[in-house]
């Protein structure tokens, strides 16, 4: 019983961070174009970004493109400048979540992500968390049926409060 609450909990809370993670500023909703999935998006030169731009590659989150984007340019600072906003860092590796449009492009994503070097560590449904390297960010994003890539959401134990004798 508690698991079954603990995932509703979780998944109501990705729900939210998604429908408001794919607005735009204009308020419209971005769709993922499939035609933009161009292989050698990681090799464009790219300008560093300040946390007020629109991230470069709209399917990924501002801190990973700016990571991606310092990373192109000073590794060593990117990487400690990530770790400083808590993004979880291993060596030359970035931990993600993929939000997907669909089963059929998580399927396809979790084919993928080890031929780019990464590892998936969790896959439901549309959600899949993995282990990617920062060089193929651009490339993780622009996969075809990509929603979103973000930093992954912290599970948290569901814990009644004190005194709560419901269960």
């Amino acid at each position: 019983m508690k698991i079954a609450k603990w995932l509703c909990s979780f998944f109501a809370l990705v729900t939210i961070l998604n429908i408001f993670g794919c607005v735009s500023a204009q308020g419209q909703t971005s769709v993922p174009n499939p035609s933009n999935s161009s292989v050698g998006t990681e090799n464009v030169m790219r300008q560093p970004t300040d946390s007020k731009t629109k991230p470069r590659l709209p399917s990924l989150s501002t801190a990973l493109d700016q990571l991606y984007t310092d990373w192109q340019l000073t590794p060593e600072q990117a990487v400690a400048q990530a770790r400083k906003q808590g993004i979880e860092i291993n060596s030359d590796l970035v931990k993600v979540m993929l939000i997907m449009a669909d089963d059929t492009s998580a399927d396809a994503a979790v084919l993928a992500i080890p031929t780019l070097g990464g590892q998936v560590t969790v896959r439901y449904q549309t959600w899949i968390d993995a282990w990617v390297p920062i060089k193929s960010l651009g490339r993780i994003a622009t996969l075809p049926g990509v929603s979103q890539v973000r930093e992954p959401i912290p599970v948290m134990p569901l814990t009644p409060p004190k005194g709560d004798t419901s269960k």
